[in-house]
């Protein structure tokens, strides 16, 4: 029952798919950020330095979802992704896991390799990505491991979906490929 609960955590972040596109108004920052952050720069930017932001902003989301596991704090993950995306499930999940008492510790995701990113427009890049999740323990409220989940030998891929909003580009969606 606990492995379940625990894989749910993972399985809610790797099967998403659709998401609504941001609404709001207003002049976008420029394309250049090599950073999730946004960017307050006036220049434009050349295609290469967009592409550069979404990888940047691909990376962090996995970055973040571990730090959201190991920690219980999804503040960062919901910031750097936009309202209404299906990866926000992810973050619900890490929440009830933690106040449940339940989780995840240590470094899940481990990215390997980021391959094709893909402007399709302006204002929406798609980023495919390589990784492998690692062993891990679910710990109770007192600390004590409750199930030691081994290594998945078998790589996975991921698409990440990146949108540019007038609070910089923002992940929209994750979908397992």
């Amino acid at each position: 029952m606990i492995r379940r609960l625990s894989l749910a955590c993972v399985c809610c972040l790797i099967a998403v798919t659709g998401c609504t596109k941001p609404k709001q108004p207003g002049t976008l920052p420029p394309l250049s950020s090599a950073s999730p952050s946004p960017s307050t720069s006036p220049s434009a930017a050349k295609p290469a330095d967009a592409k550069a932001a979404i990888v940047a902003l691909a990376k962090a989301y996995y970055d973040e979802s571990n730090t959201a596991i190991r920690t219980g704090s999804t503040k960062t993950l919901r910031e750097i992704s936009v309202p209404g995306c299906p990866c926000n499930g992810f973050a619900d999940q890490v929440d009830a896991d933690w106040k449940r008492g339940t989780v995840p510790v240590s470094r899940y995701y481990t990215v390997i390799r980021v391959d094709k990113p893909v402007l399709r427009s302006p204002t929406v890049g798609l980023v495919s990505l390589v990784y492998r999740t690692n062993d891990y323990k679910v710990i109770d409220k007192t600390g004590h491991a409750v199930v030691n989940i081994p290594v998945d030998p078998k790589l996975k891929s991921s698409i990440v979906e990146c949108h540019r909003t007038t609070g910089g580009w923002k992940v929209a969606d994750v979908v397992r490929t």
